[in-house]
């Protein structure tokens, strides 16, 4: 019988700790069970997506399975290419949030989650989508930008922690922002919008910390969608404490909705999205829906088929 052949792919700088002892571990776990492991890592996070596609050639000739360490960011990328094929991923948590991993209660210990690639049982999920661009966990579009952009730009100064991620998006959302004024046609029902900020959330465990009802529907694979009025400093502040509390459902500042599909145009041509932590620009109008059952993870056996998709 042959050995079962893994390939993992990370980025070089993926985990909080070090890299290479984060691979030693997974490693020798593997290697314990006797497996074969051939390591790609990107140099460089935009090396990663043309490093994914190679690796599936070696995937899918060899009966392979690939797994993914890094964050949400990583774990983006890596499922477009896998979109809607039969290529199940690992998935081994090395981020500051690690959203995705926590939903369906894979392991953030490196060890226990390398395990799980040998233990766990292939299952779809669903995925959010902007005009082909996946989103696993949320999809935004306005002040958020550039909080990111911002809370990165913290990062590489100040180190990369949940402290400093959460200092930088406070100095943002207290920052001046614009107001966008928008065309938002959801599910066929047109909606003039002025807003600083427009939230598409996928991810039910991020929005029921959010104390978000609409969490349900996420994970019943509707889009769950939040806009917020144009607001002063003041009730920015009170909607981010809100936020830390659980508590946003409450917060009159806030519009929220469901739909099964939803198109948003402007006065724009291009603009920025935010995409599970990673920026994109996209050219309008922007087209979003949930792709149910398109990707394919390597979860815990106990995680029952229903949680899964809708």
């Amino acid at each position: 019988m042959n050995p079962p052949i893994l390939y993992l792919l990370m980025n070089a700088a993926a985990g909080s700790g070090d890299a290479e002892a984060i691979r030693a571990t997974l490693r020798h776990v593997w290697h314990e069970a006797g497996c074969v492991v051939h390591e790609r890592v990107a140099a460089k996070p935009s090396q990663l997506a043309a490093l994914t596609d190679r690796t599936l050639l070696d995937v899918r000739s060899q009966g392979a399975t690939l797994v993914a360490a890094g964050g949400d960011g990583t774990l983006n990328t890596v499922a477009q290419r896998l979109l809607n094929t039969d290529v199940p991923l690992g998935i081994i948590p090395l981020g500051t949030f690690n959203y995705f991993a926590r939903q369906y209660a894979i392991p953030a210990d490196p060890a226990e989650a390398a395990a799980l690639v040998l233990t766990g049982i292939a299952q779809p999920v669903n995925v959010g989508s902007v005009n082909g661009h996946v989103y696993l966990n949320n999809a935004s579009l306005g002040l958020y930008a550039r909080l990111i952009e911002e809370r990165e730009h913290a990062k590489r100064h100040l180190g990369r922690n949940r402290g400093v991620a959460a200092l930088a998006g406070l100095v943002s959302l207290l920052g001046a922002h614009n107001t966008l004024k928008l065309n938002l046609l959801s599910d066929g029902v047109p909606h003039d919008v002025r807003t600083p900020l427009v939230f598409f959330g996928n991810n039910a465990l991020q929005l029921r910390a959010l104390g978000l009802p609409e969490a349900d529907s996420a994970a019943a694979g509707r889009l769950a969608g939040l806009i917020l009025k144009p607001v002063s400093k003041l009730a920015m502040l009170r909607l981010m404490m809100r936020g830390v509390l659980g508590k946003l459902a409450a917060d009159a500042d806030l519009t929220r909705f469901v739909a099964d599909e939803v198109v948003i145009s402007g006065r724009f041509r291009r603009i920025k999205l935010v995409l599970d932590g990673e920026i994109i620009t996209c050219t309008a109008p922007l087209h979003f829906c949930v792709q149910k059952a398109a990707l394919q993870i390597i979860l815990p056996p106990a995680m029952p088929a229903e949680s899964l998709v809708a």
